[in-house]
């Protein structure tokens, strides 16, 4: 079976959308920042993609994905089904459809997140300072619940989706996340940090 069937073809297209943010891969981005997905609900926090889009095995035994995203992807296709794409995956990957991992960790607060700041500390005031700025002065989207923190402590590996999904102790993640929507805003986020925090001693994960 050649790697160029049209389920291959349509699932590499989708996975270019997913890395593109969710644009489609062939239409330009605008010069003006749209959204972070992270700020949007639909993105799942301890996964890949979004909560109303899933691949699955049908019982026709043939993988579809679920949802009405990237419909241009199967505007050529009777259904949005991809036919060849688990014989190809059994074959090339050694997937087995049948084996399931549902997750032990159900959602971000069960998770225990280490190494956390002293709320009555110099460098946790510093940082509520901080963010005050960004967000009150600024008018840039913060956060610092456990899920934004835990979205951006982690890469996209399957190691790492996997520990999201059944490690409940976290070492890393920042104490904080911002939105900054401008290369001027990001300048002036960092100068404030340098010039009047960089020599704090109490040790802090990076805020992204």
């Amino acid at each position: 079976m050649s790697d160029a069937t049209p389920s291959v073809a349509r699932m590499r297209a989708i996975l270019r959308q997913i890395s593109a943010g969710g644009q489609p891969a062939s239409v330009s981005l605008p010069s003006t920042p749209s959204p972070p997905l992270a700020l949007s609900p639909a993105t799942r926090w301890n996964g890949w993609g979004f909560h109303d889009t899933k691949l699955f095995v049908n019982s026709n035994k043939v993988i579809e994905i679920s949802g009405a995203r990237y419909a241009e992807v199967f505007a050529n296709a009777p259904d949005r089904t991809l036919p060849s794409l688990l014989p190809w995956a059994e074959k090339r990957l050694g997937l087995d459809a049948d084996r399931r991992s549902a997750p032990s960790i159900t959602c971000a607060e069960e998770l225990r997140l280490r190494n956390q700041l002293d709320e009555g500390g110099e460098t946790y005031r510093a940082l509520m300072q901080f963010l005050h700025l960004a967000s009150e002065e600024l008018g840039i989207n913060t956060s610092m619940t456990v899920e934004e923190r835990v979205r951006h402590g982690h890469g996209q590996t399957c190691e790492d989706v996997f520990r999201l999904r059944h490690v409940r102790d976290v070492e890393r993640v920042p104490d904080a996340v911002v939105w900054p929507t401008s290369h001027e805003q990001v300048e002036i986020l960092v100068n404030e940090v340098t010039q009047k925090y960089a020599d704090k001693e109490e040790p802090t994960s990076p805020t992204r």
